[in-house]
């Protein structure tokens, strides 16, 4: 393979991705070594008139109208729905903040709670894809650039008959190491 076209290929994929994969390293390893974002929680009592039904399409739509009323945006993560004895738990996650409905028919009291997230709380929701399908796509180029920037660095250290031998032992000695932790883990 052309040496030229495998550098400028490395060089461009380095460059672009540089920042998410500096922030999915980041915050990967802080979340290894146990380090936790932190939620500011809001509640909010609603007045609701009758039980709310159980299907997830309807208590979205209680939900939506009721972050409406509060020019609260809308979260872009997955939505939950579940119901434990008389208590009703809608979840609809985001990364910067998730929207909670609890709805006990025991008591009568239906809340509204929402959980602000911290700086690294949000990033790392982006990291756990909880977020909007903006960042998660980024993610997945940048995990395919990822490939590209190993098979490319690979390639042009192979080209260069001094650090065949390196290439291999690391290549090695990594599958190894690898090989190791799944075992101990």
């Amino acid at each position: 393979m052309n040496r030229t076209l495998l550098t400028k290929t490395h060089t461009v994929l380095a460059g672009f991705f540089f920042t998410t994969t500096l922030l999915l390293i980041i915050t990967g390893g802080l979340m290894n070594v146990g380090v936790e974002g932190s939620y500011d929680k809001t509640s909010y009592v609603i007045e609701v008139k009758q039980p709310l039904p159980t299907e997830i399409s309807i208590v979205k739509n209680v939900v939506i109208n009721e972050l409406n009323k509060r020019r609260i945006p809308l979260p872009k993560g997955k939505i939950d729905l579940e119901i434990d004895g008389s208590v009703l738990v809608f979840e609809w996650e985001g990364a910067r903040y998730n929207a909670i409905l609890e709805n006990d028919t025991s008591t009568q009291q239906t809340k509204l709670i929402l959980e602000q997230a911290s700086t690294f709380s949000y990033l790392e929701n982006l990291h756990k894809s909880e977020g909007g399908p903006a960042f998660k796509i980024l993610a997945i180029f940048c995990s395919l650039g990822l490939i590209v920037l190993l098979v490319t660095g690979i390639l042009m250290a192979w080209q260069a008959p001094k650090y065949r031998i390196l290439t291999i032992k690391s290549i090695l000695l990594g599958a190894a190491f690898f090989l190791l932790t799944i075992f101990l883990s």
